[in-house]
């Protein structure tokens, strides 16, 4: 099975120093990863430049569109990407083989059920914009949110309808944050999972937690950027081939 990781180095999203440290999370991910499975690396030049070496195959992102989110590389890989892998994060990191069971429709990392206020806050201003009208599944009954830092679909169909949502709720935000001049924060995490969640409810999809399945570390949010951790990540980089 084949791993599929995406990487934008666009300097508007992210600080200079953010992105040194995401290459450097990205480098020891791939290479720990590719003791078991090929992967394939969408991103841009100085991506490609900086970790194309390690990699299977390297595909390069379209150029950034206005109101791009940093999640978007993710959804680019949705649209383009044919045949059976999975999507994995740069600060995911696996020790052994991936397996992914054939019988579920989606497997995802895990669910946030403790969530953030964010997602609280924005699951129902968006609701209040009318949200409902684009996606009827939307509704304001917490129950999760999906981390995508690991995700794969049983089908084409289930990642089209998936890739579909995100794009109709983005346009959805950014029409209405214009017309209501309210800009919503973590708005790409909670149209990127909150979004899968939601979807998966109203689909009745046969979805699982990956860390139910497999052994691995998601060192998601800004806890990947501890002093001991990249510190620790250089030298797991160094002695992993």
């Amino acid at each position: 099975m084949k791993i599929v990781q995406s990487l934008t180095t666009t300097p508007y999203l992210r600080t200079e120093s953010y992105i040194k440290k995401q290459l450097q999370l990205f480098e020891c991910s791939i290479k720990m990863a590719r003791r078991f499975h090929p992967i394939t690396l969408y991103t841009d030049e100085r991506g490609a430049n900086e970790l194309g070496h390690l990699v299977d195959e390297v595909k390069f992102l379209e150029k950034n569109t206005d109101n791009y989110l940093w999640c978007e590389p993710k959804f680019e890989v949705f649209k383009r990407e044919t045949g059976e892998f999975t999507h994995m994060d740069g600060d995911v990191f696996i020790s052994e083989p991936l397996v992914i069971p054939k019988e579920y429709d989606v497997l995802y990392d895990c669910n946030e059920i403790d969530g953030g206020k964010y997602y609280h806050t924005n699951m129902n201003i968006l609701y209040g914009w009318g949200v409902k009208e684009v996606f009827p599944h939307w509704n304001i009954n917490w129950s999760g949110a999906y981390n995508v830092g690991l995700i794969s679909f049983k089908s084409p169909t289930h990642m089209k309808m998936y890739s579909d949502t995100f794009y109709t709720l983005k346009d959805f935000y950014f029409k209405n944050s214009k017309l209501q001049g309210d800009k919503l924060t973590y708005i790409a995490m909670t149209l990127e999972q909150l979004s899968l969640k939601l979807l998966s409810d109203g689909m009745g999809w046969n979805s699982v937690s990956m860390d139910n399945i497999n052994s691995y570390i998601h060192m998601y949010s800004v806890r990947k950027f501890n002093k001991g951790f990249m510190e620790l990540i250089e030298t797991m980089s160094k002695y992993t081939n």
